[in-house]
Order: structure tokens, then C-alpha cells, then sequence
């Protein structure tokens, strides 16, 4: 299914909240912030454009590392991506996941 998401079915969520399932059972919310084309590079899909997704949330001063996690959107379904951490902003932590 990541194969078929692009740029533009992202800009439809941006400020919509993404629930990530963590281990310990509990959940942490990220609302899309923004949703950016990235630079085109070596390898990728043929069949779109790479892009980013920059979420924020959690607390600035703690922050999940980068691995892949399950996100959950009520209209896209639950979507294993990796993100990481890129630094807090003036109240929050902020994540990034690039799609090629």
C-alpha cells in the first residue's frame, strides 16, 4: 500500500492527526504539518514523486528514535512507516518521513 501513497493524498491530511502505536500499548498522536517534494535521487519508484511528511508531536524534551512505526489515520488505515526525530520546535518534537 505505501507504494500506491503520494504527495497529493497527504496535502488532502495535512493538519489531521496520525496516531502512532508504541510497544508499551500507549499512543502517541503527530498531526502533518507539511508535506514537501524532495529532490529526486538514484533509486525510487518510477511511478511518483518523491516526497516528505513532517508530523510534530510528543513532548519537545523526549522523543521516539528513528525506526519504523504504525500510524493510524481514520481514512488511510494503519501505514508502517519510518520516521525520525528532527529536533523539537517551541513545544514540541517534530519527525520526518520521506517517501522516494
Amino acid at each position: 500500500m505505501l507504494d500506491a501513497l503520494t504527495k497529493e493524498t497527504f496535502e488532502q491530511l495535512l493538519g489531521q492527526s496520525f496516531d502512532v502505536a508504541l510497544a508499551s500499548g500507549e499512543t502517541l498522536r503527530l498531526t502533518l504539518l507539511h508535506v514537501r517534494e524532495a529532490m529526486a535521487g538514484g533509486i525510487g519508484s518510477p511511478h511518483r514523486t518523491p516526497f516528505s511528511l513532517l508530523f510534530r508531536g510528543g513532548p519537545r524534551d523526549q522523543y521516539l528514535p528513528q525506526r519504523i512505526y504504525d500510524l493510524v489515520h481514520p481514512e488511510l488505515g494503519t501505514l508502517s512507516i519510518f520516521i525520525v526525530p528532527v529536533g523539537p520546535d517551541e513545544g514540541a518534537m517534530r519527525y520526518e518521513a520521506v517517501f522516494t
